[in-house]
């Protein structure tokens, strides 16, 4: 419920002009915060604004601007989401700005959040929208959770955020990423994945921004050399002077900020040339060496790497290249590379038959100007797909390029100052990225998400590129989340639009119903350099969970599980995130989980009181994650007689909380 806007707005005052209150009752960080919306922006939280939000062309201009920001975090905030699991979290990301660039939410509270303006293109800084996890987040440049209360305006009371900052390679402040909930409540583990998704981010961005340059991952203990929180630094192949450093290379070094290190050599900071790093690094197989710091002489382990791009180059050309830098020749074929440091294959060749099936099949028909549709779950691959299309294809030496189609969805805002934008202004926007692509690709993202009137403007440019010549016609590769023929049953998406770009309709399966998985979890543990697997026990959790964040959020969970254990083992079931555990039905396994781990607090759950049952009939409104959770809870509440007690003890959770995750999963309550 929003608080009385009156009474906000006095316990406001009270506090900043009388210094009425205690500690607990408000943090340092509103304090000041409050005091700048009032001092330095002339807020007044009796009157209330909404945030203003860009017209369509400036919205278009800034994610022009922040474009490759979007497509490095845009995976990430999907990833999020899934791990939070809760469909009343919204995962926001802004620039530095406040502008929110992107956001991923269920649709009912995407909705819901426009009626306050918490939409795309809206500016949420503290100077417009006053007190709030990302405003106050990108003025702290710090991670800040705002409670309701917390909030500068009343409207948004009803609203928890948490944020954290985005830096760029060289370290300037560049974004936020936000997690706000609908409610008083945050997941516990919120900070932490959050944290874990800025840092993935921004190592990304490093690889992107720096593509030419080489990488040295360094710390103090070898087994965390590669992980995210370890020290990466991004080395020029002309020079070999430092261009760009990660927050966790500034810590491990002792620095404070990122132009400290930038335009030396490695050989200042480490008792080493790059050169020689990279060479012992190629003879030790990229596995830690040790090297010792200049100045106080701390020892880090460390390898050099090559960079994304001189990869690419090296595979395509059979291993010949010839680094101008260091005068060597590297390698003489693609194989001799180390498993992590070869281009990462196509997942289908992991993956299940039909998969592989299909990418062949495409392969096949781009020849000829087939356009293809590419149909599937979240994070099934069909980007990945589709540049896999284009890295292998006739066209690998033209361009790639992503028209996003959300950018183009209908919205719910009619007023001057939301994103609208005339017909041509549309048509104008999409011919100028069919433009870019030439004879490439055209990679049309979620084109479900286009508005009637930006299909009909698609379907124009479409109709004049057929009167070009075989050879100067771009490959359109478009993508949906959702079966498409079922938009066209309804009315929501044009026929003729559907059959032009769907001239080869493929399907990507879930991971959960891929056949040889574990092929595909011993491909991503190489990739991750390790070179143990697993044990059975967690095996059996990894392939009972659903994924509903497919092989995207696959490759981040075993991540984060090689993160936890030491050098030559194995993983095991205690290494198996809590969130994962929790959304697995415990009728799938016999196991009894360990003690708590630093991830979170485990379910603990026998097979003796997991209780045999088939499976309930899907419940309308919940996501699959949901419906799994729904099913755990049930098996627990039966095994447990319905003792509402009992199951709370067993899930850790109080029974205020119990009561209303009951609600929200449909479970009508028996008597205990």
């Amino acid at each position: 419920m929003v608080l009385d806007g009156a009474h906000h707005a006095r316990r406001i005052r009270q506090i900043l002009e009388k210094g009425q209150f205690s500690p607990s009752d408000v943090s340092d960080v509103v304090l000041n915060s409050w005091r700048r919306c009032m001092e330095d922006y002339g807020l007044n939280p009796e009157h209330s604004q909404a945030p203003p939000v860009l017209t369509r062309s400036e919205f278009l201009e800034r994610q022009d601007h922040a474009a490759q920001l979007l497509y490095e975090a845009s995976q990430e905030m999907e990833l999020l989401y899934h791990q939070l699991a809760d469909s009343q979290l919204v995962v926001v990301l802004v620039d530095r700005e406040g502008t929110i660039l992107h956001l991923v939410a269920s649709p009912d509270l995407r909705a819901e959040l426009e009626t306050m303006s918490l939409c795309r293109g809206a500016v949420w800084s503290e100077r417009f929208a006053g007190s709030n996890g990302m405003g106050t987040c990108l003025a702290t440049l710090s991670p800040t959770l705002i409670q309701t209360t917390d909030h500068f305006f009343p409207e948004h009371t009803v609203l928890t955020c948490t944020a954290v900052p985005i830096f760029a390679p060289q370290g300037e402040l560049i974004a936020a990423l936000n997690v706000t909930a609908r409610s008083g409540l945050m997941p516990h583990s919120s900070m932490v994945l959050m944290n874990l998704a800025a840092r993935m981010i921004e190592n990304r961005l490093m690889e992107a921004f720096c593509g030419d340059a080489f990488s040295l991952y360094f710390h103090v203990q070898p087994e965390s050399v590669n992980i995210v929180y370890g020290g990466k630094l991004m080395v020029s192949a002309q020079d070999g002077s430092i261009i760009a450093a990660n927050r966790s290379a500034l810590l491990l070094l002792g620095l404070q900020h990122t132009s400290e290190l930038c335009g030396r050599s490695v050989e200042s900071v480490f008792q080493s040339t790059f050169e020689t790093l990279l060479q012992r690094s190629i003879e030790h197989s990229f596995q830690p060496i040790p090297v010792y710091g200049c100045g106080l002489g701390n020892r880090f382990f460390a390898v050099a790497q090559y960079s994304r791009k001189k990869l690419s180059q090296l595979v395509a050309s059979g291993g010949q290249i010839f680094c101008s830098a260091y005068k060597q020749d590297l390698y003489k074929s693609s194989e001799s590379l180390p498993p992590r440091n070869r281009m990462t294959r196509l997942e289908v060749e992991f993956g299940d038959v039909q998969i592989q099936a299909s990418f062949q099949q495409a392969l096949k028909v781009a020849k000829y100007q087939v356009p293809i549709l590419l149909q599937g779950e979240v994070g099934t691959g069909k980007e990945h797909f589709a540049r896999a299309l284009h890295h292998q294809g006739e066209r690998s030496q033209s361009a790639f390029v992503i028209l996003d189609c959300m950018v183009f969805r209908q919205t719910r805002h009619t007023d001057e100052n939301a994103l609208g934008e005339t017909a041509s202004d549309i048509e104008q926007d999409m011919a100028a990225q069919v433009e870019q692509a030439g004879q490439g690709i055209l990679f049309l993202d979620k084109v479900e998400e286009l508005s009637a009137s930006a299909q009909a403007q698609l379907l124009s440019i479409l109709d004049k590129q057929d009167t070009r010549g075989h050879e100067q016609q771009v490959l359109i590769v478009a993508s949906s989340t959702e079966p498409l023929l079922e938009r066209v049953a309804d009315g929501r998406f044009r026929a003729d639009l559907y059959y032009r770009i769907g001239g080869l309709e493929l399907t990507l399966a879930p991971f959960r119903e891929r056949s040889h998985r574990s092929d595909l979890f011993r491909a991503i543990l190489r990739q991750e350099d390790h070179c143990e697997y697993m044990s059975d026990e967690a095996e059996k959790w990894l392939l009972a969970y659903q994924w509903p964040g497919n092989v995207r959020q696959l490759r981040h969970v075993l991540r984060a599980m090689v993160a936890q254990v030491d050098d030559g083992h194995q993983l095991q079931e205690g290494h198996v995130p809590m969130h994962l555990l929790r959304a697995t039905p415990p009728s799938v396994s016999s196991l009894r989980l360990g003690p708590a781990t630093e991830i979170g607090e485990r379910l603990q759950v026998s097979s003796s009181e997991a209780v045999q049952s088939t499976t309930p009939e899907p419940i309308a409104g919940l996501n699959p994650l949901e419906q799994t959770e729904r099913i755990t809870l049930l098996q627990l509440l039966e095994g447990n007689r319905w003792n509402i007690s009992s199951v709370s003890k067993q899930l850790k959770l109080s029974r205020n909380t119990l009561y209303r995750k009951l609600n929200r999963l449909q479970i009508p309550l028996r008597s205990e």
